[in-house]
């Protein structure tokens, strides 16, 4: 393959569709990334749960002779890796790997193996995943958060005196730095509520104590690169419903129809996406994001929730979405930012399609 500047959608197409390089998803599941392999030749699915039934002529499924337990997703892509039929098929000389979830242990790992990995540096990851520093790179790029202060709390008449001060109501939202936000996220406005979340809440540094608004939830995904930021369309997302998820509060699901939100909206949304994925870059991220954002149901605001730097939960409906299909998936740009391959495509237009 050469290095000719791509300048045309079609063009960054053409170059996945003629690929060499191996280029190995490594995750519990195939879900994230789907189909992509249609897109990219070269690209293979590295899973612990075969989603296809062995049907999928791109996937290992390393042998599975016992059934380890593991404490969190990381632990199941060291596994893989580690594996011995997953050794034996990666191509340790040019290969390129991306996660879903990754951690340092895993960097160390894929550089042993002489594997590239195609996505920020861990501890730059770290860094932007945390809540707080979201909350700082929103108002960097013009992009509110629902009402809130960041503050150490050590009781809850220290909430309640923050709350007072900066005229956050009775009812708050706090959150922690890191953490899943249906468990590190909790909705207090009296003190038995407070006490119920105490020692996780007061075992921080500094947490965000937010306005509790009545609320719609939306969620897009971005990818900033040198020429710019790459922005999907906007989704409706699902919280919180029993039959679907474990527990309260945690993300199950998301919707996708233009017709779910009006066009302000979806403007507003695009707009802050790309001035979020701006900062982002200016900061040495680059790549594959997702912004969850809340819609107040009483002003229409459009609010910051969070910024997870990440492949994420509806990357593959991104890309799978009918605009995807018709252009190119996000997540061709993701790659072509990472290959080195010389680029020069003006977001704007995809940005206009993708409304």
């Amino acid at each position: 393959m050469n290095a000719t500047s791509l300048q045309t959608l079609d063009a960054i197409k053409a170059y996945w569709a003629t690929n060499e390089t191996p280029i190995y998803f490594v995750s519990p599941t195939s879900f994230n990334l789907m189909d992509l392999d249609r897109w990219v030749n070269g690209l293979r699915y590295i899973s612990y749960i075969d989603t296809f039934d062995g049907r999928h002529p791109k996937m290992l499924i390393p042998n599975r002779s016992i059934s380890p337990t593991f404490d969190h997703l990381e632990q199941i892509n060291q596994y893989l890796l580690g594996h011995k039929d997953v050794v034996d098929y990666l191509d340790h000389r040019e290969g390129k790997v991306v996660f879903l979830f990754f951690d340092s242990e895993l960097e160390a790992m894929c550089k042993a193996a002489g594997l590239e990995i195609w996505l920020p540096p861990y501890e730059t990851v770290k860094h932007v995943d945390s809540k707080i520093i979201t909350t700082e790179m929103g108002n960097e790029a013009g992009v509110a958060s629902v009402p809130n202060v960041m503050a150490k709390v050590g009781s809850y008449a220290e909430l309640v005196a923050l709350a007072t001060a900066h005229d956050l109501g009775t009812s708050w939202v706090v959150q922690t730095a890191y953490g899943d936000s249906g468990k590190t996220t909790f909705f207090i406005s009296n003190e038995s509520e407070y006490a119920d979340y105490a020692e996780e809440i007061e075992a921080e540094d500094q947490v965000k104590v937010m306005r509790r608004i009545r609320c719609a939830s939306a969620a897009i995904e971005g990818c900033t690169t040198r020429c710019g930021t790459f922005v999907g369309p906007l989704m409706s997302e699902l919280i919180g419903v029993p039959e679907l998820t474990p527990y309260e509060g945690g993300w199950c699901g998301n919707d996708l129809h233009s017709s779910g939100f009006s066009t302000v909206i979806r403007e507003k949304a695009q707009a802050m996406t790309i001035a979020l994925g701006d900062v982002l870059y200016n900061r040495g991220y680059r790549g594959y994001f997702e912004v969850d954002y809340l819609i107040d149901l009483d002003t229409h605001e459009v609010y910051l929730g969070e910024l997870n730097p990440r492949i994420s939960g509806i990357t593959a409906m991104t890309n799978l979405s009918p605009f995807s299909q018709q252009e190119i998936p996000l997540f061709l740009i993701h790659l072509t930012e990472f290959s080195g391959v010389p680029f020069e495509v003006n977001p704007s237009e995809f940005n206009a399609k993708s409304l």
